[in-house]
């Protein structure tokens, strides 16, 4: 079970920060144009 949850907070983790970042790109390209 503890295995389990480590990969499920790891794949929660590379979420958001790959939604972190598609996030700050997309505002940076706002504020560009």
């Amino acid at each position: 079970n503890n295995d389990t949850l480590k990969t499920e907070y790891v794949l929660i983790g590379t979420m958001l920060s790959f939604g972190l970042a598609i996030g700050l790109g997309i505002i940076i390209n706002l504020i560009k144009i």
